[in-house]
Protein backbone atom coordinates (compact mmCIF):
# COMPACT_ATOMS: atom_id res chain seq x y z
CA UNK A 1 0.00 0.00 0.00
CA UNK A 2 1.34 3.33 -0.93
CA UNK A 3 0.95 6.27 1.54
CA UNK A 4 0.20 9.48 -0.20
CA UNK A 5 0.80 12.81 1.60
CA UNK A 6 -0.97 15.87 0.31
CA UNK A 7 0.28 19.39 1.30
CA UNK A 8 -2.09 22.35 1.54
CA UNK A 9 -1.77 26.07 2.55
CA UNK A 10 -3.87 27.54 5.30
CA UNK A 11 -4.67 31.32 5.33
CA UNK A 12 -4.02 33.35 8.57
CA UNK A 13 -7.08 33.81 10.71
CA UNK A 14 -8.49 37.14 11.99
CA UNK A 15 -6.53 38.69 14.94
CA UNK A 16 -8.19 38.20 18.23
CA UNK A 17 -9.21 41.02 20.58
CA UNK A 18 -6.45 42.65 22.73
CA UNK A 19 -6.39 41.17 26.15
CA UNK A 20 -6.75 43.22 29.36
CA UNK A 21 -3.74 45.25 30.56
CA UNK A 22 -1.68 43.59 33.20
CA UNK A 23 -1.19 44.99 36.67
CA UNK A 24 1.35 47.84 37.03
CA UNK A 25 4.70 46.77 38.34
CA UNK A 26 6.25 48.15 41.52
CA UNK A 27 7.83 51.65 41.37
CA UNK A 28 11.57 51.66 40.92
CA UNK A 29 14.01 53.17 43.34
CA UNK A 30 14.64 56.95 43.13
CA UNK A 31 17.86 57.87 41.38
CA UNK A 32 20.61 59.86 43.05
CA UNK A 33 20.21 63.67 43.28
CA UNK A 34 21.90 65.69 40.54
CA UNK A 35 24.63 68.25 41.20
CA UNK A 36 23.54 71.62 42.68
CA UNK A 37 23.16 74.39 40.11
CA UNK A 38 24.93 77.73 40.24
CA UNK A 39 23.42 80.37 42.52
CA UNK A 40 21.41 83.00 40.65
CA UNK A 41 21.93 86.72 40.93
CA UNK A 42 20.47 88.40 43.98
CA UNK A 43 17.15 90.08 43.26
CA UNK A 44 16.32 93.68 44.11
CA UNK A 45 15.04 94.43 47.58
CA UNK A 46 11.31 94.65 47.97
CA UNK A 47 9.33 97.75 48.93
CA UNK A 48 10.10 97.15 52.62
CA UNK A 49 13.15 99.37 52.07
CA UNK A 50 11.12 102.24 50.64
CA UNK A 51 10.41 105.13 53.00
CA UNK A 52 7.26 107.18 52.53
CA UNK A 53 6.53 110.08 54.85
CA UNK A 54 3.10 111.07 56.12
CA UNK A 55 1.34 114.09 54.63
CA UNK A 56 2.03 117.36 56.44
CA UNK A 57 -0.09 120.49 56.02
CA UNK A 58 0.51 124.25 56.02
CA UNK A 59 -2.81 126.03 56.51
CA UNK A 60 -1.34 129.36 55.43
CA UNK A 61 2.07 129.93 53.86
CA UNK A 62 4.33 131.53 56.48
CA UNK A 63 2.13 130.66 59.44
CA UNK A 64 3.83 127.49 60.68
CA UNK A 65 6.13 125.53 58.38
CA UNK A 66 7.39 128.08 55.86
CA UNK A 67 9.58 131.01 56.92
CA UNK A 68 9.94 134.20 54.86
CA UNK A 69 13.46 135.16 53.81
CA UNK A 70 12.99 138.88 53.02
CA UNK A 71 16.40 139.32 51.43
CA UNK A 72 15.78 136.98 48.51
CA UNK A 73 12.69 137.10 48.96
CA UNK A 74 11.24 133.63 49.20
CA UNK A 75 9.57 131.23 51.59
CA UNK A 76 11.55 128.24 52.84
CA UNK A 77 10.64 125.20 54.87
CA UNK A 78 13.40 123.11 56.46
CA UNK A 79 11.93 119.65 56.73
CA UNK A 80 13.67 117.32 59.17
CA UNK A 81 13.83 113.82 57.66
CA UNK A 82 15.97 111.50 59.83
CA UNK A 83 15.39 108.61 57.39
CA UNK A 84 17.22 110.52 54.65
CA UNK A 85 20.61 108.85 54.94
CA UNK A 86 23.88 109.60 53.16
CA UNK A 87 23.37 106.39 51.18
CA UNK A 88 20.10 107.71 49.75
CA UNK A 89 21.58 111.17 49.09
CA UNK A 90 24.53 109.70 47.18
CA UNK A 91 22.84 106.99 45.14
CA UNK A 92 19.11 106.86 45.82
CA UNK A 93 16.18 109.12 44.97
CA UNK A 94 14.18 111.73 46.90
CA UNK A 95 10.70 112.46 45.55
CA UNK A 96 8.56 115.30 46.92
CA UNK A 97 4.84 115.68 46.19
CA UNK A 98 2.56 118.66 46.82
CA UNK A 99 -1.16 119.32 46.90
CA UNK A 100 -1.41 123.11 46.56
CA UNK A 101 -4.84 124.69 47.02
CA UNK A 102 -3.92 128.31 47.70
CA UNK A 103 -4.68 129.35 44.10
CA UNK A 104 -8.30 128.29 44.42
CA UNK A 105 -8.83 131.02 47.05
CA UNK A 106 -8.73 133.53 44.19
CA UNK A 107 -10.46 131.25 41.69
CA UNK A 108 -7.34 131.42 39.53
CA UNK A 109 -6.84 128.92 36.70
CA UNK A 110 -3.23 127.77 36.67
CA UNK A 111 -0.89 126.08 34.24
CA UNK A 112 -0.47 123.30 35.17
CA UNK A 113 -3.65 122.76 37.15
CA UNK A 114 -3.39 121.65 40.77
CA UNK A 115 -6.53 119.56 40.91
CA UNK A 116 -4.33 116.60 41.78
CA UNK A 117 -1.11 115.87 43.62
CA UNK A 118 1.92 117.13 41.69
CA UNK A 119 5.59 116.20 41.86
CA UNK A 120 8.03 118.99 42.68
CA UNK A 121 9.74 120.98 41.26
CA UNK A 122 6.92 122.87 39.54
CA UNK A 123 6.50 126.24 37.84
CA UNK A 124 2.96 127.59 37.99
CA UNK A 125 1.76 130.45 35.76
CA UNK A 126 -1.52 132.36 36.22
CA UNK A 127 -3.03 135.78 35.50
CA UNK A 128 -3.26 138.19 38.47
CA UNK A 129 -4.98 141.10 36.70
CA UNK A 130 -7.94 142.31 38.68
CA UNK A 131 -7.04 140.62 41.98
CA UNK A 132 -8.01 142.97 44.80
CA UNK A 133 -5.00 144.99 45.91
CA UNK A 134 -2.91 144.08 42.87
CA UNK A 135 -1.91 146.34 39.93
CA UNK A 136 -4.20 146.22 36.90
CA UNK A 137 -2.25 148.43 34.48
CA UNK A 138 -1.57 146.13 31.56
CA UNK A 139 -1.85 142.38 31.49
CA UNK A 140 0.06 140.71 34.29
CA UNK A 141 0.80 137.06 34.82
CA UNK A 142 2.64 135.55 37.73
CA UNK A 143 4.95 132.56 37.84
CA UNK A 144 5.32 130.69 41.10
CA UNK A 145 8.34 128.43 41.52
CA UNK A 146 8.10 125.47 43.89
CA UNK A 147 11.35 123.56 44.26
CA UNK A 148 13.37 121.56 46.76
CA UNK A 149 16.88 120.49 47.67
CA UNK A 150 18.11 117.94 50.17
CA UNK A 151 21.03 116.87 52.31
CA UNK A 152 21.48 114.06 54.78
CA UNK A 153 18.77 114.40 57.41
CA UNK A 154 16.55 116.98 55.74
CA UNK A 155 14.71 118.44 52.75
CA UNK A 156 14.41 122.18 52.04
CA UNK A 157 11.25 123.32 50.22
CA UNK A 158 11.51 126.75 48.55
CA UNK A 159 8.70 128.87 47.13
CA UNK A 160 8.81 132.28 45.44
CA UNK A 161 7.05 134.16 42.65
CA UNK A 162 8.08 136.26 39.69
CA UNK A 163 5.60 138.85 38.37
CA UNK A 164 5.92 138.83 34.60
CA UNK A 165 4.72 141.84 32.61
CA UNK A 166 3.47 140.44 29.33
CA UNK A 167 4.25 143.74 27.58
CA UNK A 168 7.94 142.90 27.87
CA UNK A 169 9.16 144.88 30.91
CA UNK A 170 11.51 143.23 33.37
CA UNK A 171 9.84 141.01 35.92
CA UNK A 172 9.93 141.78 39.62
CA UNK A 173 10.73 138.84 41.87
CA UNK A 174 8.38 138.93 44.85
CA UNK A 175 6.60 136.70 47.29
CA UNK A 176 3.33 135.24 46.04
CA UNK A 177 0.13 137.24 46.51
CA UNK A 178 -1.77 134.00 46.97
CA UNK A 179 -1.69 134.05 50.76
CA UNK A 180 -4.72 133.90 53.03
CA UNK A 181 -5.98 132.13 56.13
CA UNK A 182 -7.72 129.63 53.87
CA UNK A 183 -4.55 128.66 52.03
CA UNK A 184 -3.60 125.02 52.18
CA UNK A 185 -0.41 123.33 51.08
CA UNK A 186 0.18 119.62 51.72
CA UNK A 187 3.55 117.92 51.27
CA UNK A 188 4.83 114.37 51.26
CA UNK A 189 8.16 112.69 50.45
CA UNK A 190 9.13 109.24 49.17
CA UNK A 191 12.71 108.00 49.67
CA UNK A 192 14.13 105.28 47.42
CA UNK A 193 17.37 103.64 48.67
CA UNK A 194 19.91 102.74 45.96
CA UNK A 195 19.65 99.02 46.77
CA UNK A 196 15.96 98.95 45.88
CA UNK A 197 16.14 99.47 42.11
CA UNK A 198 18.42 100.51 39.28
CA UNK A 199 19.10 104.05 38.07
CA UNK A 200 16.93 103.68 34.97
CA UNK A 201 14.03 102.40 37.03
CA UNK A 202 14.43 105.31 39.44
CA UNK A 203 14.36 107.84 36.61
CA UNK A 204 11.13 106.31 35.33
CA UNK A 205 9.50 107.28 38.64
CA UNK A 206 9.87 110.95 37.70
CA UNK A 207 7.75 110.38 34.60
CA UNK A 208 4.88 108.84 36.55
CA UNK A 209 1.94 110.51 38.23
CA UNK A 210 1.62 110.36 42.00
CA UNK A 211 -0.99 107.62 41.74
CA UNK A 212 1.18 105.61 39.36
CA UNK A 213 4.16 105.84 41.71
CA UNK A 214 2.08 104.58 44.64
CA UNK A 215 0.84 101.63 42.61
CA UNK A 216 4.28 100.82 41.20
CA UNK A 217 6.03 100.94 44.56
CA UNK A 218 3.18 99.30 46.44
CA UNK A 219 2.83 102.00 49.09
CA UNK A 220 -0.24 103.69 50.54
Amino acid sequence: MALVLNSCSVEDGIDGAIGPQGAQGPEGEQGPAGPQGEQGEQGADGNMNLISGEWIHEVSIGEELFVLDEELPLYEFDWEVPELTADIVDGGMVLVYAQIRLYSNFDLPTVPTFDQVMQLPQQVVYDISGIEGEPVEGDFSQKDIWTYSFLEGGIKISFYSEILLLAGDDGDKSVSVAKSEDSDVSLRYVLVPPSTMGKKEMENLRKMTYEEVLAYLGIQ
